[in-house]
């Protein structure tokens, strides 16, 4: 039975992996010389039952380069009723770059979640027992076709030597707070939740 569930699991990942590679050929002309995709997500951005797409690319050999390290890069696709996909937007400021995660954790990027009309984006880090994370999500307007900073979630600790959670914070923002911010303004590297 454990022989059959590791087949059918291998079975499935080799599928994800050819959807993704289908993708990527979709989307090649946009991804520049000297970089890879980091990671694909798909689900419907703008609300119309087609799947998009966002994309973060990183550069190739980033993990050896520092002062300053490359910044990652994030692109935004509508996809067409014809399985092709349309530029939207793109960002090098919304995904940190590799050497942003602190001594404990050197991927800062965790993923990326599309979930009707909305994305976000998480992040960890941390240093010795000190840990954080950081979603900053985001919302399609139907009104402007606009993308526009909707919610900032940030969360820190420390453990304790026995690895009990202590000093605990948690603190969320909204436009009430931060105003109404777009997509190509917003800097994850100028707005530090924790700082504020």
């Amino acid at each position: 039975m454990k022989k059959i569930f590791l087949l059918i699991n291998f079975f499935f990942c080799l599928i994800s992996y050819g959807q993704n590679n289908d993708e990527i050929d979709k989307i090649r002309n946009f991804i520049p010389d000297g970089y890879e995709v980091l990671n694909i997500t798909k689900g419907d951005l703008n609300l119309d039952s087609i799947p998009d797409l966002i994309i973060v690319l990183n550069k190739i050999g980033e993990r050896d380069m520092y002062n300053p390290a490359p910044k990652r890069q994030l692109l935004i696709f509508f996809g067409q009723s014809d399985g092709t996909y349309h530029f939207i937007n793109k960002s090098e400021n919304i995904v940190y770059s590799h050497d942003m995660g602190g001594v404990s954790n050197p991927f800062p990027f965790g993923w990326i979640k599309i979930n009707d009309g909305f994305f976000s984006v998480m992040h960890s880090g941390g240093m010795g027992s000190i840990h954080m994370k950081r979603i900053t999500t985001f919302k399609y307007s139907l009104l402007d076709k606009e993308f526009y900073l909707y919610k900032e979630e940030g969360e820190s600790g420390q453990f304790s030597d026995n690895l009990t959670e202590i000093n605990k914070t948690s603190i969320i923002e909204t436009e009430a707070d931060f105003g109404k911010l777009q997509l190509n303004k917003y800097s994850i590297y100028d707005n530090t939740i924790f700082e504020r």
